[in-house]
């Protein structure tokens, strides 16, 4: 059931020309390995065409200015949920809530902020709300979709993806409308790093491949002779500059193992890729080490920046507020994170955290860095604790800094 929102709230409701679907699992697009870059989006004529900035997304979309918001919410005795927006503010190391909403949702929504405005997905639309807590300019964007979010950002708009169509919805921050856009057919991701388009990976197949979810057998037996190309995409225009391409399953190496990579992030005018050595044998695949690799952003110049033993976790890169990645984070189980700070190219044992946390969130826009500390028991929920450090104290091994208070209602 869906709920009004309260009628005390002025809301301004606007027609959506969006008809897109929730993203889902790349399927069932053609494309061959010669089709060029202009046959896999709509033309320029039928592309829409607007201003396209410093693309974002992860934590960037929850940090304005000296602070970073979160949505919480309260389950109301009929399951439905009641959220609040709560503000982080990095000055006074202090939770608050700005902004309780007097109707619940379905479900939780989708949430982001650029500048001094917040925007959350509900099952109705897109609520516009002002950080500053003044309810009298809110509205509600009514959109036509069961179920949407946005995954990145520039100074004009948010954007979402529906890989199954293939396609791309963006809204304008100023206007509040909605276009749509094509992605090349058999995108599997679209990234944002800071630049003013887009960072995909899609597949290259000789005919189009079948449905992952229906036809599951014939799908990965395609997906063996295909080719992952990365590209940069112009949301704009549609336009496509590839970087490179390689076999779906990683270049076959002299030992039988096969380089399979993953992205990393961007810093420094390089882009960054975790680089996996899999040895398949029969239905199996065995993990036998791996490393970080850079190349530069037409993918040439590859180097090592450094290698990870066999079985060692995942590293998990963080990025400032513009998308340049400064650390890369590795925990081994029962050991202390290990930090990569790309600015001096070392190692750096963080200290020793309750287990479990020390895993360093976002980076303020004063030199600290926002680390998760703890947890507590509310009396209905857990909810983690912070803290605030130095940035140079967090990789000297030191677990001292400012505690954010919490907000507890």
């Amino acid at each position: 059931m869906k709920h009004p929102l309260s009628p005390l709230l002025a809301l301004l409701v606007l027609a959506l020309a969006l008809t897109a679907c929730a993203p889902a699992a790349p399927q069932s697009a053609a494309t061959t390995e010669t089709a060029p870059a202009a046959e896999t989006a709509e033309t320029a004529g039928e592309q829409a065409v607007f201003p396209v900035g410093k693309l974002v997304e992860g934590s960037a979309l929850r940090q304005a200015g000296n602070a970073c918001y979160t949505v919480e919410y309260d389950t109301l005795p009929d399951g439905s949920l009641l959220p609040r927006i709560v503000k982080l503010d990095y000055a006074s190391a202090r939770e608050e809530s700005i902004f309780p909403l007097e109707a619940p949702v379905d479900d939780r929504s989708a949430f982001t902020v650029r500048d001094d405005t917040a925007w959350l997905v509900t099952g109705t639309g897109v609520l516009q709300i002002p950080l500053d807590g003044g309810a009298d300019t809110f509205r509600e964007l009514d959109a036509p979709l069961s179920s949407f979010s946005f995954s990145a950002a520039d100074e004009y708009a948010l954007y979402g993806f529906s890989f199954g169509q293939p396609l791309g919805y963006r809204l304008d921050l100023q206007s509040g409308q909605f276009t749509r856009f094509s992605l090349p057919v058999q995108t599997e991701w679209v990234r944002a790093v800071g630049e003013d388009r887009f960072l995909l990976s899609r597949l290259l197949t000789q005919a189009p491949l079948p449905d992952m979810h229906n036809q599951n057998e014939r799908y990965f037996a395609a997906i063996q002779s295909a080719t992952r190309e990365y590209d940069w995409f112009d949301p704009a225009t549609g336009e496509l500059e590839k970087i490179w391409s390689e076999p779906y399953y990683g270049v076959l190496q002299e030992d039988g193992t096969q380089q399979e990579r993953s992205f990393l992030g961007k810093a420094g005018g390089r882009l960054y890729f975790r680089n996996v050595h899999v040895l398949r044998q029969g239905p199996g695949a065995e993990r036998l080490g791996e490393e970080v690799m850079s190349c530069t952003l037409a993918g040439e110049d590859w180097q090592t920046v450094f290698s990870l033993p066999e079985g060692a976790p995942d590293p998990w890169p963080l990025c400032d507020a513009a998308m340049e990645m400064r650390w890369i984070t590795v925990q081994q189980p029962g050991e202390n994170l290990q930090v990569y700070d790309l600015a001096d190219g070392a190692w750096h044992t963080a200290g020793a955290f309750p287990v479990g946390f020390g895993m360093p969130q976002a980076f303020t826009n004063d030199g600290r860095v926002l680390v998760q500390t703890g947890e507590f028991w509310t009396g209905e929920t857990y909810k983690v604790t912070f803290t605030l450090m130095k940035a140079e104290d967090y990789l000297s091994g030191s677990t001292a800094g400012t505690p954010v208070q919490p907000y507890t209602g």
